[in-house]
């Protein structure tokens, strides 16, 4: 079984090839020089108009926001009792004496760990 042989397209003539380079080559042109003259624009705009206007905007939300009352709001919020600051939290004791009598025996039989302080990492000797 032979494969069909598919016509090959002609190639285009050299003014033709010369023609579409140069329609690229415009194409891309008009794209830089109008990305650069947009970038001079806003260069040029920015310190003039658009800072200013912004600065304003930012100035009028933060004095009205304070007074501003959507009328949606919930009831206030009451947040759980161990993000409370005025609560005591419950807070395990130190050593294994005073320990609830629901803790294991076994967590009761490990000694706890002595602690040295490491004074001689920050000594001046060499």
């Amino acid at each position: 079984m032979q494969l069909p042989v598919l016509p090959q397209p002609a190639l285009p003539s050299t003014d033709v090839l010369r023609s579409a380079a140069l329609a690229k080559s415009w194409q891309r042109d008009r794209n830089v020089g109008t990305r650069r003259e947009f970038w001079r624009w806003l260069l040029w705009a920015t310190p003039r108009y658009i800072l200013p206007v912004f600065a304003c905007v930012m100035l009028a939300l933060s004095l009205v926001y304070p007074f501003w009352d959507y009328g949606l709001s919930p009831e206030p919020f009451d947040p759980p009792v161990f993000f409370r600051l005025d609560k005591q939290l419950n807070v395990l004791p130190r050593s294994t004496e005073t320990l609830p009598e629901l803790v294991d025996p076994i967590l009761r039989s490990i000694p706890s760990p002595v602690l040295v302080p490491d004074n001689w990492l920050h000594s001046q000797e060499p």
